[in-house]
């Protein structure tokens, strides 16, 4: 019996991430894997036993552990004011997306065909969750009432295509940091304030 060598493991799944990232799930084979990696494809079965079970080894962390900044920001962060909970979430995902930025893309454009293609949808629904406890926020604190429910929707779908296009085009750090620091607190204050009416209570 032939031990499986570390080299040849983190060869696969290098050329593996890579030819994800460039073609995504579907359009990526073993064969292409195998050529990518100068490993023979009869090598790649013995590591991985399908193409999906290698994708699931590259991406299935990426993909629960940035599911868990939101359950972060929902309960473990749960005695920091709005504000504090709301900066401490977007170095969060800055911290992330500069970290994984890769894989994330793959998340992003390329998990069609796997079990994690809901990506898209889980994270909407959470950006939309946090835009309407800030809208609960400002009306208590502000008296700041959004009457178009629309609105929360419209941000979640937003800030996930911004958080998408930024993990395609910025490499620099500061420019990823710079960006997202702008666009979720201007997100989840500025616009729901300019698009809620003053209680006349």
């Amino acid at each position: 019996m032939q031990v499986k060598k570390e080299s040849v493991y983190k060869d696969i799944y290098n050329s593996a991430l890579n030819e994800f990232w460039k073609n995504g799930y579907e359009k990526t084979t073993m064969r292409s894997i195998a050529e990518s990696s100068g490993i023979t494809l009869g090598n790649i079965y013995r590591y991985f036993p399908n193409k999906a079970s290698l994708f699931e080894t590259i991406i299935g962390a990426t993909y629960v552990n940035f599911l868990n900044i939101f359950d972060s920001y929902h309960n473990k962060l749960s005695k920091m004011t709005h504000e504090q909970k709301l900066s401490f979430y977007v170095e969060l995902i800055s911290n992330f997306l500069i970290y994984n930025k890769k894989k994330l893309a793959i998340l992003f454009a390329g998990s069609k065909g796997t079990k994690f293609e809901d990506f898209e949808h889980k994270i909407i629904e959470n950006f939309k969750n946090i835009s309407i406890k800030r809208a609960e926020i400002l009306k208590t604190e502000e008296g700041i009432i959004i009457e178009d429910q629309e609105i929360h929707s419209f941000i979640a779908e937003n800030l996930f295509f911004s958080l998408k296009k930024i993990a395609f085009i910025f490499e620099e750090e500061d420019k990823i940091r710079k960006y997202l620091k702008k666009i979720i607190p201007g997100s989840y204050t500025d616009l729901l304030r300019k698009m809620g009416s003053k209680s006349s209570n």
